[in-house]
């Protein structure tokens, strides 16, 4: 099955490097196209380095979504994922994109965690409170 819509989005304004989003129709298919994931998710965000001539490509991973778990928090979720991945290719101090054996750390998860929770409430809070014209 093919997502129902690809793109490309790049962490940094006048940056090559990208990720692409992919969109699914249902969980069923994109965990079907995540094999490599052994977990059941809602979304996810794999970084990869795909070495081209010798040197790292501008593709740095997917993320990848479900139509009907797209919210303000899963996909800040995801979006946290890709920032240290991209964090951990520049090597910025203090930040690391610690994965082993496929999985990210406690601390990432946890942080992603934390600012989907905060985002999901901003915009409930949001459009409860303001009138959107």
């Amino acid at each position: 099955m093919k997502p129902i819509t690809s793109f490309r989005i790049h962490p940094q304004a006048s940056g090559k490097l990208y990720f692409v989003v992919n969109i699914w129709p249902t969980k069923k298919a994109m965990h079907a196209h995540c094999w490599w994931v052994n977990a059941n998710f809602d979304a996810c965000c794999s970084g990869y380095d795909r070495i081209k001539n010798g040197r790292k490509a501008n593709h740095m991973g997917e993320i990848n979504f479900a139509v009907k778990f797209l919210g303000a928090g899963v996909v800040t979720h995801e979006m946290v994922h890709a920032a240290m991945r991209h964090a951990g290719r520049h090597q910025y101090r203090g930040l690391s994109f610690d994965q082993r054996d496929g999985m990210v750390s406690q601390a990432e998860e946890y942080l992603a965690d934390v600012i989907s929770r905060l985002t999901t409430q901003f915009w409930c809070h949001y459009y409860r409170k303001v009138e959107v014209k």
